[in-house]
């Protein structure tokens, strides 16, 4: 799997997910220029795009779907929930674009690339994770979410690598100018996962077969590339868990990230 994250924070996010059989986006909250440019291509028809997939309706999640689906029309796979929040949203050139609905743990067939969609906790309509598995190797996508259901780790747990989010430094969120209600909100089960929350869900679903951890949807007011990985360093030696096989890659915002499995 050729794996690259175009954008990732509150102002945008997208990740192209290449393999041997398939291409896949996962999300499209950047504009379809921006989705060719950050890849250097110049030629719309350069760009090949098997399916779309939506982890929820929040604009930095689909702000560019009208001209990407207007350009390659794909089929778009979400839960229910999200379509219906994404109506709500007025996305008016979508009538005839061929929308899957899913639902959680039931599985999708692209070409030879499986996907199963899984639950998260965010505010928002039914909002999905996602599991990629090709050739013996498993991807798991998770972000925008308040906290991972244990029981989902069994699912979840031992993969080649790991997109998730470490979207905030507490005492750096507390601090901040924003609103006690957005803190609130943030904070909460239906918020986003600090990097301390993040650290310890990866050390309960990493396995022998995982190489690499992607950490996604930095804030730019609530946290820094140091802080995140600061934390997850600092929370591995205090359990006594050695990390330095592993490779911990910073999602940007505004920069493209590469790696593959």
């Amino acid at each position: 799997m050729d794996v690259k994250i175009l954008a990732s924070g509150s102002r945008g996010n997208a990740t192209l997910i290449k393999t041997k059989t398939a291409s896949v986006l996962i999300d499209c909250g950047i504009s379809y220029r921006q989705i060719l440019s950050r890849q250097n291509i110049i030629r719309k028809d350069d760009f090949t795009l098997d399916a779309l997939l939506i982890t929820h309706e929040h604009t930095d999640h689909i702000c560019g779907i009208n001209t990407l689906l207007g350009n390659h029309p794909v089929k778009v796979f979400l839960s229910q929930g999200t379509k219906n929040g994404i109506d709500s949203r007025c996305y008016d050139k979508l009538g005839k674009a061929d929308f899957q609905i899913v639902r959680e743990w039931d599985k999708i067939e692209i070409n030879n690339l499986v996907v199963t969609p899984f639950n998260i906790s965010h505010d928002a309509n039914e909002p999905l994770g996602y599991i990629l598995e090709e050739d013996g190797k498993k991807l798991v996508y998770v972000t925008d979410t308040g906290y991972l259901n244990s029981n989902y780790f069994s699912r979840l747990e031992n993969a080649d690598m790991y997109i998730l989010e470490s979207n905030h430094d507490i005492e750096m969120l507390l601090e901040s100018k924003r609103t006690f209600a957005l803190k609130e909100r943030i904070y909460s089960d239906l918020g986003h996962l600090s990097n301390e929350d993040s650290a310890f869900n990866f050390f309960k679903l990493r396995g022998e077969k995982t190489k690499k951890v992607v950490l996604a949807h930095l804030s730019e007011e609530c946290n820094s590339e140091e802080k995140a990985l600061m934390t997850f360093f600092d929370i591995f030696n205090t359990l006594e868990s050695d990390i330095s096989e592993l490779e911990i890659i910073i999602a940007k915002q505004n920069f493209v990230v590469e790696t593959k499995l």
